[in-house]
């Protein structure tokens, strides 16, 4: 049964998720690329932007929030469900989600 509700929901999850990722500013899916592909640390990111660690972090917690939230509304509106339902889904396949983000954001990734 879990299966099939993850198998029933990975593509409408993945469709939004995609969506909202391709919508980020260019900064912001540079920024999560620097720490989730290229493994940069807040303090080298913060060095490339000539910002302290603290803001760098800020701007990284900002932007992963907002790929959570507009995922989601996203999500509830393709499935026509609040987004309490809809962050139910999201927490369900959300292994998933982890390697999709990998994968749209690494530009050497075929897929």
């Amino acid at each position: 049964m879990l299966a099939e509700l993850k198998a029933r929901y990975r593509s409408e999850l993945a469709d939004a998720f995609r969506t909202s990722l391709a919508e980020l500013a260019p900064r912001d899916r540079t920024l999560l690329r620097y720490q989730m592909i290229d493994g940069l640390s807040i303090d080298e990111i913060g060095a490339i932007y000539r910002v302290h660690r603290a803001t760098a972090a800020r701007w990284l917690v900002g932007i992963r929030d907002h790929l959570v939230a507009d995922t989601r509304g996203r999500l509830a509106a393709k499935l026509g469900v609040d987004t309490e339902e809809a962050a139910s889904i999201v927490r369900l396949v959300q292994s998933q989600l982890d390697v999709s983000v990998i994968r749209h954001l690494d530009p050497s990734s075929k897929g």
